[in-house]
């Protein structure tokens, strides 16, 4: 399978089971980049997502390039979603969009 180039750009809320499992189904698949953006939440859910995220940047290998970031004020849903798409849009002409509660088909975005 050829690699996917086009950014992947993951919107996590608050639900950190749900963003794991996205990005175990991102990595089946040949991805060059994807980035997680969460929105800032309380400090246990933003300790798990830490460490689930940590975790997963320790084990994926099929993802060439993969990073987070993790917001220090709570923007609220659709204020998060325009910026982090917003700031992918400074740095890549095309985007994939994805957030974390929506099942998606490895076949979707290949």
């Amino acid at each position: 399978m050829e690699q996917i180039k086009t950014p992947i750009l993951l919107i996590a809320h608050r639900r950190p089971q749900h963003t794991l499992s996205q990005l175990k189904l991102l990595s089946k698949l040949p991805i060059k980049y994807v980035h997680v953006s969460i929105d800032k939440s309380n400090v246990e859910i933003e300790s798990e997502m830490l460490t689930k995220l940590n975790g997963f940047s320790q084990e994926q290998v099929n993802i060439e390039s993969f990073s987070f970031s993790l917001r220090n004020i709570k923007m609220g849903l659709a204020k998060n979603i325009y910026n982090s798409v917003s700031e992918m849009f400074e740095k890549h002409s095309e985007l994939i969009i994805l957030e974390d509660d929506i099942v998606f088909l490895p076949q979707t975005i290949v």
